[in-house]
C-alpha cells in the first residue's frame, strides 16, 4: 500500500502521544494526528477523515471501549485498534465483541510493539477497505437488479426468501425488506399446486436447471421462469414475455397467411421454418423441407446457385436487406417455377445476424404477361423504327432543299437529333427485354471483352486483357455489358487511349476490374452514373450495365480517382467459396456430388 494512511491516535498521555507519533511515522507510511481525549477525538472526526483510530483503554471521562461503542452506534465503521498498557484478556474480548479490529499492548520492546501495531493497522485498514469495496459492489449489483423488469429472488431450503428484488415484491404488493426471511407460499398462495410449485420443488430436490412459462396468477402477463439450484436453495429469474409472445403471434399470422413462400433459414443454409404456401407453389410439404439444407432438395439449378448464394451471403455479411433477384425454382414434379426473391435478416440482441428470411414470389403470370408484351413490343418497335427511318430520310431531303437557309436547317437538325435519341431508346428497350431471357451458362470473360472492344473499331485504342482462362456464369449479354463500359469510356473519358480488364479471386468472390486512363468521374457523379444520369449522350449505357449486373446477382461500383481514369469494380459471388462449402459439408454432400446432382436433375 503506497498511499499514506491517516491515523488518529487517542491517549490521555501527551508525552506518549508525541513519542508514539514519531515511531509510527518512522515505521511506515503513516500520517499521524493525535487527540488527548475521546471528546477531542470526536471533534476532529467531524472535520477530518482518517483511515484508522488507535485508542488507549483507560482514559478520564470516557474509556476506549466507550469510545468504540459510541462510534459503532453512530454507524461509523472506521478501523479501530485498542493500544493499551493493560493486557487484560476480558478487555480484549469486550473490544473485539464491540467491533474492534485489533488489540495490542504497549508493554515490550519498541521494535516488537510498534512493528506489531503497524502491521495490525495496515491489516485492519486493508480489511475495512475490502469490506467497503464489497459493500459498494453489492449496492451497485442490487441497484442494477432492482432496476430491471425481471423478477429476481432467492429461496432457501425452507422456502423462505433470502433475496427479493423490487419487481417481484411489487407483484406481491409488498417491499423487499418485508419479504426477507418469510415463506414464499405466504406471499404467493396461488402458486401452490401449480406448475410453479412443481418446478420449484423439482429443482430443489434434483438440483437441475429448469425453465417453464406461466400466466395469469398474479398479473395478466406471460412469464418465462428460469430456476437454478444454489447453495441456499434455488435462484429464480422471472421475465414478462407478453409483448414478445404477441409479436410472435403476429409474425406467425403474417407468416402463414402471406401469399408468397417465406423461408426462415439459419446462417449455414438450414431451413428452420417455411410456410404452407410452399406446397401450393413447389409441391413439397413443410415437413419435407424443415430441418434440411436447400441444397438437398434440388430446388435451385447448379448454374443459378451462385446467384442465390450471392444474395444470401451479402445479406449476412452486410447486415442489411439486399436487392431482389429473379430465379427459377424446380417444382417437385419437375416443372420450372419463375420466382422473385428478396431477403430480410434476423439479428440477436448484439446485432449479429443469426438467420435470414427469404421471400419467394411466384412470377409465372407476370412472366407470361411480359412475354406477351415482349412480342407486342418487338412488333411495335419494328413498325415505329421503320416510321422513324422514313422521318429521318425526309428530314435529310428537307435539309438538302433548305441548304441556303441555315436558320431553318437548324430546326431540321433538331428533328434528326430527336429521331436518333428515340432510336437509342428503342434499342435500350430491346436490350432490356433480353435480360434474363437466355439460360445462364459458363462464359469466357476474355473472349467477351475482346469481342466487345473489336465492335468499336478503334484501332488507336490500346486494349489490355488479363482475364484469360476466367469463366463466369452469365449469358451472351455479357459482351454488351463490356461494350457499354468501353463505349462510356470513349464518349466521356475525353483523353482515353487505353482500357484494361483484370481480375482477382479468393475463396468467396471473383472481382473484375475495368479501368481506363481518361479524366475519371467526380465523387458527386459516382452514385448517379447508373441511374440514367449523363454528362452528355443518352445516359442509358451504364444504366443497362447496372441492370445486367443485378440480373446476374453481381455487384458493381465505380471507385476510380478523378484525373486518373474511371475504375469499375464488379464483384461476383464464387460458388466454390468457403461459405458455400460450409453449407454443402453440413448437408453431408461433397461439392462434386452437388454439382452432378444439380446438373442431372435441375438444369
Amino acid at each position: 500500500m503506497n498511499a499514506h494512511l491517516r491515523v488518529l491516535h487517542v491517549d490521555d498521555d501527551p508525552t506518549f502521544l508525541k513519542v508514539s507519533k514519531k515511531i509510527l511515522m518512522m515505521e511506515g507510511n503513516f500520517e499521524v494526528d493525535t487527540a488527548a481525549s475521546v471528546d477531542e477525538a470526536f471533534r476532529k472526526l467531524k472535520t477530518q477523515t482518517y483511515d484508522c483510530i488507535i485508542s488507549d483503554y483507560e482514559m478520564p471521562q470516557k474509556n476506549g471501549l466507550e469510545f468504540l461503542k459510541e462510534l459503532r452506534e453512530q454507524k461509523n465503521e472506521i478501523s479501530f485498534v485498542v493500544f493499551t498498557g493493560k493486557g487484560r484478556e476480558e478487555v480484549a474480548i469486550k473490544a473485539l465483541n464491540l467491533g474492534a479490529d485489533g488489540y495490542f499492548t504497549k508493554q515490550g520492546s519498541p521494535p516488537t510493539v510498534y512493528g506489531e501495531l503497524s502491521h495490525g493497522i495496515r491489516m485492519a485498514t486493508q480489511r475495512k477497505m475490502a469490506e467497503e469495496a464489497i459493500r459498494q459492489n453489492s449496492l451497485k449489483i442490487n441497484k442494477i437488479i432492482n432496476s430491471i423488469s425481471d423478477g429476481v429472488y432467492v429461496l432457501d431450503r425452507g422456502w423462505n426468501f433470502v433475496y427479493v428484488n423490487k419487481t417481484l415484491a411489487k407483484l406481491a404488493s409488498s417491499e423487499p425488506e418485508e419479504m426477507i426471511g418469510k415463506n414464499c407460499w405466504h406471499f404467493f398462495p396461488k402458486w401452490v399446486g401449480t406448475v410453479v410449485e412443481r418446478e420449484f420443488r423439482d429443482v430443489m430436490t434434483n438440483r437441475e436447471i429448469r425453465r417453464f412459462e406461466w400466466k395469469g396468477l398474479y398479473s395478466d402477463d406471460v412469464w418465462e421462469v428460469n430456476v437454478f439450484p444454489s447453495e441456499e436453495g434455488i435462484i429464480v429469474n422471472s421475465r414478462a414475455i407478453t409483448e414478445q409472445r404477441k409479436a410472435e403471434e403476429k409474425f406467425r399470422t403474417i407468416f402463414e397467411n402471406v401469399h408468397d413462400v417465406v423461408t426462415y433459414v439459419d446462417t449455414k443454409g438450414k431451413m428452420l421454418d417455411v410456410n404452407e404456401r410452399v406446397e401450393e407453389l413447389l409441391g413439397y410439404k413443410r415437413e419435407q423441407i424443415i430441418g434440411k439444407h436447400f441444397t438437398e432438395l434440388g430446388l435451385v439449378s447448379f448454374k443459378q446457385l451462385p446467384k442465390l448464394l450471392g444474395l444470401f451471403f451479402s445479406t449476412i455479411r452486410q447486415k442489411e436487406p439486399r436487392k431482389i433477384i429473379e430465379l427459377e425454382l424446380k417444382h417437385k414434379n419437375g416443372k420450372k417455377v419463375p420466382v422473385e426473391v428478396g431477403t430480410r435478416f434476423i439479428k440477436d440482441k448484439n446485432g449479429k445476424v443469426i438467420a435470414v428470411v427469404n421471400i419467394y414470389r411466384d412470377m409465372t403470370e407476370r412472366k407470361a404477361a411480359e412475354q406477351k408484351l415482349r412480342v407486342v413490343g418487338s412488333l411495335t418497335r419494328h413498325d415505329v423504327r421503320n416510321k422513324l427511318t422514313v422521318a429521318n430520310n425526309n428530314a435529310y431531303l428537307l435539309k438538302k432543299k433548305l441548304i441556303n437557309q441555315p436558320e431553318l436547317v437548324k430546326y431540321v437538325e433538331n428533328i434528326e437529333t430527336a429521331i436518333m435519341q428515340s432510336d437509342k431508346l428503342f434499342e435500350f428497350s430491346r436490350l432490356y427485354e433480353q435480360i434474363g431471357v437466355e439460360k445462364p451458362t459458363e462464359i469466357n470473360v476474355a473472349e467477351c471483352f475482346n469481342q466487345a472492344a473489336s465492335l468499336l473499331n478503334k484501332s488507336e485504342l490500346k486494349v489490355v486483357n488479363s482475364c484469360q482462362g476466367l469463366t463466369v456464369v452469365a449469358d451472351s449479354m455479357l459482351t454488351k455489358l463490356f461494350y457499354n463500359l468501353i463505349d462510356n469510356s470513349m464518349k466521356h473519358g475525353k483523353t482515353v487511349t487505353e482500357i484494361k480488364l483484370s481480375y482477382l479471386t479468393d475463396q468467396k468472390t471473383v472481382k473484375l476490374f475495368y479501368r481506363d486512363n481518361g479524366v475519371g468521374i467526380t465523387n458527386s457523379d459516382k452514385e448517379k452514373i447508373f441511374e440514367g444520369f449523363t454528362t452528355g449522350g443518352s445516359g442509358l449505357g451504364l444504366r443497362l450495365v447496372k441492370k445486367l449486373i443485378e440480373a446476374y446477382g453481381w455487384n458493381i461500383k465505380e471507385n476510380g480517382a478523378l484525373g486518373k481514369g474511371a475504375r469499375f469494380e464488379i464483384t461476383i459471388p464464387n460458388a466454390h467459396s468457403s461459405d458455400v462449402g460450409d453449407i454443402l459439408v453440413s448437408a453431408n454432400f461433397e461439392f462434386d456430388e452437388i454439382k452432378n446432382h444439380f446438373t442431372e436433375t435441375c438444369s
